[in-house]
């Protein structure tokens, strides 16, 4: 599995799944504190660390990228 794959997949079933029902007479602001929030609360958490995967592997990329041209000439030395 890639990095980041994990993360994704969970997101994914977390998403395709939704949040609990609620259990037995709840009301609408309990089950908005109780389950709904956590719930939305583990999505960001997971779309951050994909996020900031993301922006590390660009970052990675561009450091190439800069380096490259120095490779290409020493490798032709």
């Amino acid at each position: 599995m890639r990095l980041g794959d994990e993360e994704i997949d969970s997101l994914r079933y977390m998403v395709t799944r939704g949040p609990e029902e609620p259990s037995g007479l709840m009301s609408a602001k309990t089950y908005r504190e109780k389950i709904v929030k956590p719930f939305l609360n583990k999505i960001w958490g997971l779309v951050n660390t994909i996020i900031a995967r993301a922006k590390s592997c660009f970052m990675e990329l561009k450091k190439v990228q800069r380096n490259l041209p120095w490779l290409k000439k020493r490798m032709q030395i």
